[in-house]
């Protein structure tokens, strides 16, 4: 994609940078481990299905043996800051920790019952959170492998609670962290803004990674995009495996995840952020550059320029105490949805370069119209009706139709904003 000068920005990324080589995923010895390159062939929800989601389930009902305070430090040089500062806050820091696996060490445990363990060799930390931690430590999940110095940490994944799991990533600029969906929008539009020719590859490289389990297109994405891209890859891992639980598969966490990061190609390519977006206060919708600061249980006040991470929201129901914490990006969805249906619409009827167009509908081979090309591809890779695996030329012209498209669209970002607002 071609530089605009007019989008770089000079904020800093919210990521510590450290060198590849002080970066080591497999020191932190998850029971399973799995490569995707060696499942190259299946889209990535068979992956999830045919061999991430036994193995969570197998560690669920199995369980594993608690590790003691050797590898509780070993790990914590292992994990990014943001963990050290939620054991100093809310586990009564390393020490207590260690002195809590030194208590455990040996039993065998399963997500159900570590935390009442913990509880009662100490009743004063949190040990929900200690618990994924000590998960973390013991070998308690599954790993996947994406490409060199690039994994996803999988641990405590019930078989039905769909509430439970986390995902931790890790990259070659930055050590392992459960991510959330609000620090991954961050870090995309700061990516792409910043280094906007290298959106290509990254696209690329995804579409490869759901279309064919192929991470080959990793090499030629920049170490900061490439940690990006594990996060995307490590949030989208955890709703999947929530989707399977019910073993009804249909797009919903998961596709918000991916049709907004699809989303962040138009963003960087406007010259000032807009996106829709309902106003808490007076429940219209607009496209808009200003936005609220997002407060739990009750309705922001504190207003800031918009972002990719307005498309991240706590529940609107904030007189509910049981859900009003509860957050996701899903909960935007007739937001990032409306948009979608523009860009469709622009590109298809009003750009004179409806090409871009078909050759989606061609590549999906689609039998209807659609209105909306990204929730067309969430609904084609996600769903019991999805294809198990694809042909390599159909992940060819898959992928290339939608790079191409999204190539246009930020190039074109600013006058599809204009026909928005006349």
């Amino acid at each position: 994609m071609n530089t605009n000068l007019n989008i770089i920005k000079t904020t800093l990324f919210g990521l510590a940078l450290f060198s590849a080589s002080s970066i080591f995923a497999d020191q932190i010895d998850l029971n399973s481990s799995f490569d995707m390159q060696d499942h190259k062939g299946k889209t990535y929800l068979s992956f999830m299905k045919e061999e991430i989601k036994p193995a969570l389930d197998d560690l669920s009902v199995n369980g594993y043996e608690v590790k003691g305070p050797e590898t509780v430090r070993e790990v914590y040089e292992l994990v990014a800051s943001k963990i050290h500062r939620k054991m100093n806050r809310s586990w009564g820091g390393l020490d207590s920790v260690e002195r809590i696996a030194s208590e455990l060490e040996g039993q065998t445990v399963t997500l159900d019952n570590l935390h009442n363990k913990i509880r009662g060799v100490d009743s004063s930390v949190d040990p929900y959170g200690l618990s994924t931690f000590l998960g973390l430590v013991s070998g308690g999940g599954v790993q996947i492998k994406y490409f060199e110095n690039n994994y996803s940490l999988n641990i405590h994944y019930d078989k039905t609670e769909q509430r439970s799991g986390r995902s931790f990533g890790v990259g070659p600029t930055r050590k392992a962290n459960d991510a959330s969906d609000k620090q991954y929008l961050d870090d995309i539009q700061h990516y792409f803004e910043s280094d906007p020719d290298n959106i290509d590859e990254f696209m690329t490289a995804l579409f490869e990674s759901l279309l064919n389990s192929d991470s080959s297109g990793y090499a030629k994405v920049s170490e900061e995009g490439q940690t990006v891209l594990t996060d995307f890859l490590s949030v989208f891992t955890a709703e999947q495996a929530r989707n399977l639980m019910d073993n009804k598969i249909s797009p919903h966490w998961d596709a918000a995840l991916l049709e907004v990061t699809l989303l962040a190609a138009f963003h960087a390519g406007q010259s000032e952020f807009k996106l829709f977006y309902k106003d808490p206060q007076t429940g219209k919708t607009s496209f808009t550059t200003e936005t609220y600061k997002q407060t739990p249980c009750k309705v922001p006040e504190r207003t800031k320029s918009a972002s990719m991470n307005d498309y991240w929201q706590f529940s609107k129901n904030t007189d509910n105490a049981q859900h009003c914490r509860r957050s996701g990006i899903n909960i935007t969805k007739r937001d990032f949805r409306k948009l979608g249906k523009i860009i469709t619409k622009h590109v298809r009827y009003e750009s004179g370069e409806s090409h871009y167009y078909e050759a989606i509908k061609n590549a999906l081979e689609l039998d209807k119209d659609t209105d909306n090309v990204f929730k067309s591809l969430s609904y084609y890779l996600i769903s019991s009706k999805s294809p198990e695996s694809l042909s390599t030329e159909r992940v060819k012209n898959i992928t290339k139709a939608y790079v191409d498209f999204l190539n246009y669209v930020y190039e074109q970002a600013d006058q599809i904003g204009e026909s928005i607002t006349r």
